[in-house]
């Protein structure tokens, strides 16, 4: 690449090359790009301005590329109009990002905040104004401190203006549960984001604590997947009446486990009728190893049927290699599309 560089043919040429080189490995294209832009980071500055400045006027074709965007994004240079070049069929959708821990301001249970909260803030900077994204997560009204001592979660070190939204019903095992949703903006890049809780604070609580006083893995991935599906429903069918013929189906992303469900609600309990999900995206990512509610047999269709979920559905979740009832593979499987986050987890949790 530097040997290229004072040589713009030449290096447009190399750069194809690489880009068709690294499509080639459509499995995993991120990583495959990986070599490529570790090359461009050790250039020297002088020779990666020299590299941005030729990609910048490479015309609009060329910068749309996979891997030449890349590089241009990984040097902080993002087109007004990136969405509309890059992803023409984004904007003026709803984009929803809805995970366990985004901008929960206590102590983390894992590293998904992080990775949620990063991808949420470069998204909002891509995407500018010609769509919109927006968080789902739980209302946990009690953390941990240093000490693993029960403390309030001071969700406005994070959140502003958070007020009361909504309330609505849904069924968890054969109870009806009351929801409470709040809204407010983040304080970083204005995201909108809902909180969600039940009135009772039994099933949101405290970020991944379940059994004893708390309440159980299956009746929170159950109570949040519901909850957050029919807002995401209320939100759009509100969207609908208001844009009319200029209404767009939303995005709707889930993130490990404990959202599987969601994925699989839309099929089930009247919503498949519903207008404002036929035409909607639903992706899932799996971010980790351990938490993908694996189960033996017995007590993996136990919690199944407690989900009143029906036979036809449940293969989904099955993985008969090993024997389990794995929640995940449920998300993936129903999902339109799916993803991990590196070639190694993928290539060692996938279907």
């Amino acid at each position: 690449m530097r040997e290229r560089l004072n040589n713009y043919n030449a290096l447009l040429n190399f750069l194809k090359l690489l880009s068709w080189t690294t499509n080639i490995k459509f499995s995993h294209p991120v990583e495959a790009r990986w070599p490529v832009l570790k090359a461009v980071a050790l250039l020297e500055k002088e020779e990666q301005g020299r590299l941005v400045a030729i990609l910048e006027d490479a015309g609009v074709f060329l910068q749309t590329d996979p891997l030449i965007n890349t590089i241009l994004l990984m040097s902080g240079k993002v087109s007004e109009n990136w969405l509309t070049a890059n992803a023409p069929l984004l904007p003026g959708r709803r984009i929803y990002q809805i995970a366990c821990e985004i901008w929960h301001p206590g102590r983390e249970g894992g590293g998904l905040k992080r990775v949620m909260r990063n991808h949420g803030k470069a998204m909002k900077r891509l995407i500018g104004k010609d769509a919109e994204l927006i968080h789902i997560e739980p209302y946990f009204p009690y953390g941990l401190n240093k000490e693993d001592k029960e403390v309030k979660v001071e969700w406005n070190k994070s959140i502003k203006n958070i007020r009361e939204f909504i309330r609505f019903t849904v069924e968890v095992g054969d109870n009806p549960v009351e929801v409470v949703v709040y809204t407010g903006k983040t304080r970083e890049e204005d995201i909108p984001v809902f909180l969600l809780r039940d009135k009772e604070a039994c099933y949101v609580k405290m970020l991944y604590f379940y059994g004893g006083e708390y309440t159980s893995w299956e009746d929170f991935t159950e109570f949040f997947s519901r909850a957050a599906l029919k807002l995401i429903c209320i939100l759009e069918e509100r969207a609908f009446e208001r844009l009319g013929k200029e209404y767009k189906s939303p995005v709707i992303h889930t993130n490990d486990a404990q959202t599987a469900l969601l994925n699989i609600f839309r099929f089930l309990d009247g919503n498949s009728n519903k207008e404002v999900l036929n035409d909607a995206l639903f992706w899932f990512t799996t971010h980790t190893y351990g938490n993908r509610g694996i189960y033996g047999y017995e007590e993996g269709n136990r919690i199944l049927s407690r989900w009143k979920l029906p036979e036809e559905v449940r293969w989904w979740f099955t993985r008969s290699e090993a024997g389990v009832i794995d929640i995940s593979r449920g998300g993936i499987r129903s999902a339109d599309g799916a993803n991990g986050v590196s070639e190694i987890q993928v290539e060692e949790v996938k279907d």
